[in-house]
């Protein structure tokens, strides 16, 4: 049994050498074979368009062309049923309807021994100046809230987010939604996380792409409107005068305090600080309670004068 075993052994390395030298000039003359060897696939180009910091892509999406690759087969196997990508890069100089023919200069690191086919080789966009804005956050409220509570308020934060991309198409935004969240269930005051709504938004680049909104409930709430609320001026070190003189409130609060709620409760005034003598029309601002909603105000501005001269100590 040693001497059959010591015979085999004998016999693989036997003429190693010449073993070896025979193994080498089999892969090589199968590496040879390989990569004469012509091949043609297809495959995907994904063209994306580079522009200045200063311009933006309207309607921007990738494009995607067929192809056709032709060439050894080491080189062009691997790209069979993939995507490569191919990128215009767009001068600054260079706005409004753009048109190019994609060809292989646009490839990356693309191997001139390849042959390349691209079926449709035209592709068109357009260029814009690049504006960003800041737009307000509505969360997208579903349901109601049921049992003895209402939902007093949902906030977000933050309550706004830049928005940059093509002029024509941010110019148009005038608020950005959260994706929906239902309080139907809502039992308590919660903070949830949502994301930004993407139906009806253009290609456009967001600051964030998340909020946190916060859902506060309390009791349920009667409606009152309060006549007669003194209107003031505040913040100013000269005299002034304002029109009207009162205004009208629309306040929400409990079923137990509501009732004992009067002008004496609400606040309106205008912040004059730091205007000059002159005519103005403000904002009304108004205050309350705590506990106390204030839903709207009716007017909404003033008529302000400011006198050239201070108020009397």
């Amino acid at each position: 049994m040693t001497q059959s075993k010591t015979n085999v052994i004998t016999r693989i390395f036997s003429n190693l050498g010449y073993k070896l030298t025979a193994l080498a000039l089999s892969l090589l003359i199968w590496y040879v074979v390989q990569g004469e060897e012509i091949l043609e696939v297809n495959a995907k180009l994904d063209v994306h368009v580079e522009v200045s910091g200063s311009s933006a892509v309207r309607d921007y999406e990738v494009i995607s062309r067929d192809i056709t690759l032709r060439g050894p087969r080491l080189l062009v196997g691997t790209y069979r049923g993939k995507s490569m990508d191919a990128i215009i890069r767009v001068p600054a100089s260079k706005i409004g309807s753009l048109r190019y023919r994609l060809d292989k200069e646009f490839i990356p690191n693309f191997d001139s021994r390849i042959r390349l086919t691209i079926h449709d080789p035209y592709v068109a966009f357009v260029v814009e100046e690049k504006l960003t804005k800041s737009l307000l956050v509505k969360p997208t409220i579903l349901g109601e809230v049921t049992g003895d509570i209402v939902l007093d308020e949902a906030v977000s934060v933050p309550a706004s987010i830049e928005v940059s991309g093509a002029r024509s198409e941010v110019s148009k935004l005038t608020h950005l939604l959260t994706d929906p969240i239902d309080v139907s269930t809502l039992t308590s005051t919660k903070v949830v996380t949502l994301g930004i709504a993407k139906a009806n938004l253009p290609a456009v680049t967001l600051s964030d792409y998340e909020v946190k909104v916060s859902l506060v409930v309390g009791p349920k709430k009667s409606i009152k409107t309060v006549s007669f609320i003194p209107l003031l001026v505040e913040g100013s070190v000269y005299s002034s005068s304002v029109r009207p003189l009162s205004i009208s409130a629309m306040i929400r609060a409990a079923d137990g305090i509501i009732d004992q709620l009067g002008t004496k409760d609400i606040h309106a005034f205008i912040n004059a600080k730091d205007l000059v003598p002159g005519h103005y029309d403000l904002p009304i601002r108004t205050k309350g309670p705590d506990g106390v909603v204030i839903q709207e105000v009716n007017p909404k501005t003033a008529s302000v004068e400011i006198f050239n001269h201070k108020k009397r100590d």
